[in-house]
């Protein structure tokens, strides 16, 4: 008898579509404490608080007081630390605590301001989303090296935009329409904050992806804001985020254009081959007549 376990077979083709990690790729069972991958087994070597798990230490970047809390304020002045502009850190602040404060409350009463209590953040853990996290805030490796053996087609090391919006289509959940938003909301502000490229070829690295669930990637996010408001004597690039989404997405429109008016004029061209071709027929069917 065989032991080899059997990840795809051809009668279920969407199995070998989206194939699963090979085995020596996956580390091992969930971590609670490590955000690890086949490339960082023992997970980000600045990681600052091990005693907190995954998840909770994936929001611990916006606890300024350290006291266990995020406030409104808190996730706010976060944002602006990352290089997002005040109008889009406000929007990010309103949807996080009042989608997610009232969740990690200790109280049936809610509280108002609705803060997120950070060992509690495992509630809040909605559906539709990438399922990295277990229910109680560990790490899970096997599903981390699934998102790029499922999803990323190009290169194994990065997610393009269009593989993400597939990876996003693929984990949607039936009449989980909160978990689509904020799944979709997640991972739109993680391209905004770091994607390389330009239009569709812009992309995530895989060790960036990593690096946020542990919320490392923060931090660095946050020096290299604090370097380039240095280095413009404090101006910034506060909308840096934003201004590259708009020229990414004005190069994406720009392609869409071309690429139909090649298509509008290809169509017109073989239109008027059809309608030559329709005339000579006519007018062979005419001759005959005659």
């Amino acid at each position: 008898m065989s032991s080899k376990i059997v990840t795809a077979v051809d009668g279920a083709p969407i199995t070998k579509e989206y194939p699963l990690p090979r085995q020596e790729d996956v580390v091992s069972a969930p971590h609670a404490n490590k955000a690890v991958s086949k490339e960082h087994p023992d997970g980000s070597e600045d990681a600052r608080f091990q005693h907190l798990s995954v998840m909770q230490q994936h929001v611990k970047f916006f606890d300024f007081d350290n006291d266990g809390r995020i406030l409104p304020w808190d996730t706010y002045n976060g944002f602006r630390l990352m290089g997002f502009n005040m109008l889009y850190s406000f929007l990010a602040m309103c949807f996080i605590h009042l989608g997610l404060g009232y969740g990690t409350q200790e109280s049936w009463i809610p509280h108002p301001l609705c803060p997120i209590i950070i060992k509690n953040i495992h509630k809040v853990k909605h559906g539709s989303d990438s399922d990295v996290y277990d229910s109680e805030g560990r790490f899970r490796p096997q599903q981390f090296e699934e998102l790029f053996a499922k999803f990323s087609k190009r290169e194994q090391d990065k997610l393009y935009l269009g593989e993400m919006f597939n990876f996003l289509r693929r984990h949607q959940r039936p009449l989980d329409l909160f978990g689509w938003v904020a799944t979709l909301l997640e991972w739109t502000t993680l391209w905004l904050l770091c994607a390389e490229g330009r239009g569709f070829n812009s992309y995530l690295n895989k060790e960036q992806i990593r690096q946020q669930y542990d919320g490392t990637l923060f931090y660095k996010m946050a020096d290299k804001e604090a370097a380039i408001r240095k280095n413009t004597g404090g101006k910034g690039q506060k909308n840096e985020a934003v201004k590259s989404a708009i020229n990414q997405s004005a190069d994406a429109v720009q392609q869409g254009v071309k690429n139909a008016k090649q298509h509008a004029m290809n169509s017109a061209h073989k239109a008027g081959e059809k309608m030559e071709q329709l005339r000579d027929r006519t007018a062979q069917a005419a001759n005959k007549e005659e």
